[in-house]
C-alpha cells in the first residue's frame, strides 16, 4: 500500500540540513542493499523536520522510532551511483519517504504488484511488503530519501495521517 501527500516540502533546507549532517553509517548486505544512513544530530535540524513535516502529517510522536538500531524515528538513506537495494521487508512496517532530489529515474516499486513511485510528494508506505528501488543502474548522482520510521501498521498510520494533518 502507497499513498502520496501533497505537503508543501522545502527541499532545499532538507537539502541544507543533510549538508549540515557528520555522521553516517554505510550499510551493506549483498542480498538486501548497499547503502548509506546519514543521521540528523543538529537539535535545530531535528526541530525544523517535526515542525514542518511530522507536525503538519499528524504523526504522534510515539509513532516514530527506529526499530532496526532502536534510534531516532527519521534519517537520510542514500543510495550513491553504484548502490542497489534488493527486494525486501523493513523491520518497521511503516515508513514516510521523502526524495530530496528534483526527479528520479529509480523509483520506489512494490515487487508483487509493480506498483512504482516516483516521489513528487512525501509517501507512506506499507514496507512489510517485498520492495525494492527499481532501475539503480540508472543512478548517477546520490538518491537522497529522507525517511520517517513508523512504529504502528500501515492502516493505522494511514487513519492517524488523515484525520490529523493539519494542512
Amino acid at each position: 500500500m502507497i499513498k502520496s501527500y501533497d505537503l508543501s516540502i522545502n527541499k532545499n533546507k532538507l537539502w541544507d540540513i543533510y549538508n549540515r549532517c557528520n555522521r553516517s553509517e554505510d550499510y551493506y548486505n549483498i542480498d538486501v542493499a548497499s547503502t548509506t544512513n546519514v543521521f540528523i544530530d543538529d537539535q535545530m535540524d531535528c526541530e525544523y523536520i517535526e515542525n514542518n513535516i511530522i507536525q503538519p502529517l499528524g504523526i504522534p510522536e510515539h509513532f516514530l522510532k527506529n526499530e532496526y538500531d532502536n534510534s531516532r524515528g527519521y534519517n537520510f538513506n542514500v543510495v550513491k551511483p553504484g548502490g542497489f537495494v534488493k527486494p525486501h521487508q523493513d523491520v518497521n512496517s511503516t515508513k514516510v519517504n521523502i526524495l530530496l532530489n528534483k526527479m528520479t529515474d529509480a523509483p520506489f516499486l512494490f515487487v508483487e504488484t509493480k506498483q512504482k513511485y516516483y516521489y513528487e510528494y512525501p509517501v507512506l508506505l506499507d514496507v512489510s511488503q517485498l520492495h525494492t528501488v527499481d532501475n539503480c543502474e540508472s543512478i548517477t548522482e546520490d538518491r537522497v530519501t529522507l525517511q520517517l520510521f513508523l512504529t504502528k501498521p500501515y492502516d493505522e498510520c494511514e487513519r492517524i495521517i488523515d484525520e490529523n494533518r493539519t494542512y
